[in-house]
């Protein structure tokens, strides 16, 4: 299984989730990428869960529909690159002693101590970024082999062939990062989703590591259960109607991620100190958090601002206003709630991000 390398030119991306499937390709315009074709369709509940597929023959039906109607342009290749799910998947730069005679003896090691699998059921990858003061600095790359193994299966029987597979954190990172930015740096992207958000310490062209943030409804309740002392019926029935407890859950939500960023700004500074100043942190994902941005400005002592999915991509006036006419009505048609159109820019930014390797493979 591919991680790091994609032998085709400009492959179109694709991000299978448990909200919804998206594609994105791309062309050259101007010695500059720029966006050709985009499409997204909904995954009916209990296709995948957590990443795993439950409905193979119902998902394929999907992909293959799409595929044939998208928002805009067409898909002119059966070539693409895959993101695997975040959950099932393991990205983090490890160290190797520089005078290691046998390198891929020792990256085996690493993986074996620091990753929750048996080797035989793992595919990985690594990439050499850097040498400094007798260590070197290896991104790995870890998938379980049945995950990367049904998603292949799954593209393939969708008529599509895939040459690389990365993890979805990879590809925001693509997306997001403005390519040959010129900061020394660590860059923090936090990705805000509806059940779960991501924390993505990237430096030096390369993930330094990624941590989960699960967020689910029943957390929230529980806490305001506790919190009001009355029976979690009635929380339920409450949180819809109650302006206190929609502010309680969103004080909740924001102590949640407040907690696990300063977890993950820790472990940064304890396991990463080269890489401890913060040059700046990006939103995605369209998760709605009151005062995040001004919380974590404050806080943390760093940059904050919204992360822009077409930042390294060349769009033109024409282009943009071609594409927002379409995605706005698509989203007027089939975004009922916020859940929706939150899925949709999350799945666009994993697939910009995909298709951008073909422009910019050796770099992440």
């Amino acid at each position: 299984m591919r991680l790091f390398q994609s032998p085709s030119k400009y492959p179109f991306g694709i991000n299978i989730s448990d909200h919804s499937i998206a594609i994105v390709q791309l062309f050259r315009h101007h010695h500059s990428p720029a966006m050709q074709t985009v499409g997204i369709i909904n995954m009916p509940n209990g296709f995948i869960i957590n990443g795993e597929i439950k409905n193979k023959d119902g998902v394929i039906k999907l992909i293959k529909n799409l595929k044939n109607n998208t928002i805009f342009g067409k898909i002119t290749t059966n070539e693409a690159i895959a993101a695997l799910p975040e959950k099932k998947t393991f990205v983090k730069l490890i160290k190797i002693r520089a005078d290691e005679l046998d390198l891929a003896d020792a990256i085996q090691k690493e993986i074996e101590r620091q990753v929750p699998y048996e080797i035989t059921e793992i595919n990985y990858d690594w990439k050499f970024i850097k040498q400094e003061n007798g260590i070197q600095h290896i991104l790995v790359g870890v998938a379980p082999k049945a995950i990367a193994d049904e998603y292949h299966d799954l593209l393939i029987k969708s008529g599509i062939t895939p040459v690389a597979f990365e993890p979805e954190n990879m590809s925001i990172v693509r997306c997001v990062v403005p390519y040959n930015a010129k900061n020394e740096k660590t860059t923090i992207i936090l990705n805000i989703g509806d059940k779960h958000s991501n924390f993505i310490a990237y430096a030096k062209k390369s993930v330094l590591f990624t941590v989960s943030v699960p967020m689910s409804e029943k957390d929230i309740t529980d806490i305001i259960t506790q919190d009001l002392k009355i029976m979690q019926k009635k929380t339920e029935k409450e949180k819809i109607t109650a302006n206190y407890n929609k502010e309680r859950s969103q004080k909740v939500v924001n102590e949640m991620l407040e907690t696990k960023i300063r977890q993950a700004f820790d472990y940064l500074n304890t396991n990463y100190p080269q890489y401890a100043k913060i040059g700046g942190i990006y939103l995605c994902g369209g998760g709605s958090v009151v005062d995040l941005p001004k919380m974590l400005a404050d806080k943390f002592n760093a940059f904050v601002e919204p992360a822009d999915v077409f930042v390294n991509l060349k769009q033109t006036a024409a282009m943009k206003k071609k594409y927002f006419a379409k995605e706005n009505n698509f989203i007027k048609k089939i975004a009922k709630n916020n859940e929706q159109k939150q899925d949709f820019i999350l799945a666009l930014t994993a697939a910009i991000g995909l298709a951008l390797r073909g422009f910019y493979h050796d770099d992440l």
